[in-house]
């Protein structure tokens, strides 16, 4: 929790190599999840949050694939990435101590997953109300006290207060982004 920068990687499971005894000492399990859709998100998040180390290597050990049939890749899928961070909030609320120490970063790492599910959905009512539950989760946190980092560039700033003010607006901010590769 020193070094919050694993949280912001994607989340992946064959990423890491686990201690089977410490993931049943810590009570880490998958949320169980139709097609196994995003379960790696809270199942990783836990694992970063319960580690007092870890080790970190610059090489690459596999090469992972997706095909367009992935699940990840499923519009039925649209509202598990939410139901992954509903288990992240109760899991670190239920540690307070530790949730403390990335109280005004828990936020910013729950956007990246947000951003990308938003973005793969097509314009359509699961978009529309995909973006009016983030809206109203974001707005919720901030209203318990959690907060971004005060050190986030301009465009992200950004990206915050359009989701946060005016999210009727998001989608064409978003458009501007992945079309100019922001």
């Amino acid at each position: 929790l020193e070094n919050t920068a694993p949280f912001y990687q994607s989340p992946s499971i064959w990423a890491n190599i686990y201690k089977n005894s410490w993931l049943k000492n810590n009570k880490i399990r998958f949320l169980p999840t139709p097609g196994a859709s995003y379960q790696d998100t809270s199942f990783t998040f836990k694992c970063y949050f319960e580690c007092r180390r870890f080790l970190m290597i610059d090489k690459c050990c596999l090469h992972y694939r997706q095909h367009p049939a992935s699940s990840v890749n499923s519009s039925g899928k649209v509202f598990a990435v939410c139901e992954e961070w509903n288990e992240i909030w109760k899991w670190a609320k239920n540690k307070q101590d530790k949730l403390n120490l990335i109280k005004n970063e828990i936020l910013d790492m729950q956007m990246a997953p947000f951003r990308w599910n938003f973005l793969r959905l097509s314009p359509s009512k699961d978009r529309r109300q995909f973006l009016d539950i983030w809206h109203k989760e974001f707005n919720l946190h901030l209203r318990d006290g959690y907060s971004f980092p005060e050190n986030l560039n301009f465009k992200r700033v950004l990206e915050n207060k359009v989701l946060l003010r005016t999210p009727w607006l998001y989608p064409y901010l978003a458009t501007i982004y992945k079309s100019l590769k922001l």
